[in-house]
């Protein structure tokens, strides 16, 4: 066995026999012959004289003439040279106003045609019908769940309102830009990366890249990782698409209410008519709220949802592909390839005229 030491400075023994190839791009990569592959801080030419040097014991304790250890089992290790901060960040995101434009449009719609009907405001806002609407709605989703998970679900309401979108183009130029410096400076390098991204989820994925984690794992480490971020609001979005089912009934449940008042009042005909336009509107209010609230909170916070585990998603694909080497250029085909055309355009002039940059740089790196 020879000794070896992981990027993260931990080390660990590896049977030479079994190593297949050695790659240095920069990084020494070690590739098994099931497949394995092992990111070490020693050079090529390092561990070729380990596995020299291993032979050689072997052949040395054959013949009863075992040759002393003429170097360290770790091997020298290499100076790392600082890598200067870049001025590459984490992609901006755009603030959706979608919901907000919707529902302003939605009740511009509904009080305009109050106004085209000469129907008095003051019918439709009465206290009791409203009362029942809106606390029995929410008292319902809050006994279909967790008093915590209720609690976050409407924690999660502004998040629906001002809840901001990365572009996927923004995404890929992030990645692009690693894998262009894990080209140059090798993975180690990503480490200093981590520092200037402020997105939680790219610098535990870079971190670990710098570390040597095993892509395999990294993959599943990640994936788990996308699947806790997105549960939170998944939550909220069932909790407030519950909330669309119960106001509709809630609402109704108002209405027969008051309706057993008219019955009970038939003996006084002038009443009748005010008493069956007040019972009607707790069916208003149910289906209004349903409507025009609680299904397009519900709705947006699932979709903001979908949007925040595809982001991730692509930008684990591209880390873990920074990991194993890929070429920046194609890297950034491969990941346009998996958003849909309309997302892969760029989101600027100044964009585009760097990415003409970045493909220079690469064609130049490639003639070399």
């Amino acid at each position: 066995m020879i000794v070896v030491t992981r990027l993260n400075g931990s080390a660990f023994a590896v049977n030479p026999d079994l190593v297949e190839r050695i790659h240095e791009t920069p990084d020494t990569t070690l590739i098994m012959v099931d497949g394995a592959k092992y990111i070490v801080r020693e050079s090529m030419a390092d561990v070729i004289d380990l596995i020299a040097a291993y032979r050689a014991r072997i052949v040395g304790m054959a013949y009863g003439t075992d040759l002393p250890n003429t170097r360290n089992a770790t091997g020298p290790q290499p100076t790392l040279t600082a890598v200067a901060p870049s001025a590459r960040r984490t992609g901006d995101a755009d603030v959706d106003i979608a919901t907000i434009i919707g529902i302003l449009l939605a009740f511009g719609a509904l009080f305009g045609m109050v106004e085209m009907e000469h129907v008095e405001l003051a019918g439709l806002f009465l206290p009791a019908p409203m009362l029942l609407v809106f606390g029995a709605t929410i008292g319902c989703g809050i006994a279909s769940t967790t008093l915590k998970d209720a609690i976050a679900s409407f924690k999660a309401v502004p998040k629906a309102f001002t809840g901001k979108v990365t572009p996927p183009q923004s995404v890929i130029d992030d990645v692009v830009g690693l894998a262009e410096t894990a080209r140059s400076n090798g993975l180690l390098a990503l480490e200093q990366e981590a520092d200037k991204h402020d997105d939680p989820f790219m610098k535990k994925a870079l971190q670990n890249i710098a570390d040597g984690t095993d892509g395999d794992e990294l993959r599943i480490l990640l994936e788990d990782e996308i699947e806790s971020n997105a549960a939170p609001t998944r939550s909220a979005s069932a909790f407030f698409m519950g909330l669309g089912g119960f106001a509709p009934t809630v609402g109704i449940i108002g209405t027969v209410v008051s309706l057993t008042h008219v019955l009970a009042n038939l003996g006084k005909p002038d009443e009748l008519g005010p008493l069956i336009a007040s019972a009607f509107v707790a069916t208003l209010w149910g289906l209004l709220t349903a409507n025009f609230m609680w299904l397009p909170i519900g709705g947006k916070l699932r979709k903001l949802a979908q949007l925040e585990s595809d982001r991730q998603t692509l930008l684990m694909e591209g880390l873990l592909a920074v990991q194993a080497g890929s070429q920046p250029r194609l890297l950034g085909e491969r990941l346009k390839a998996m958003v849909p055309p309309a997302a892969r355009t760029d989101t600027s002039k100044s964009k585009a005229g760097k990415n003409k940059q970045d493909a220079d740089a690469d064609d130049q790196q490639l003639a070399a």
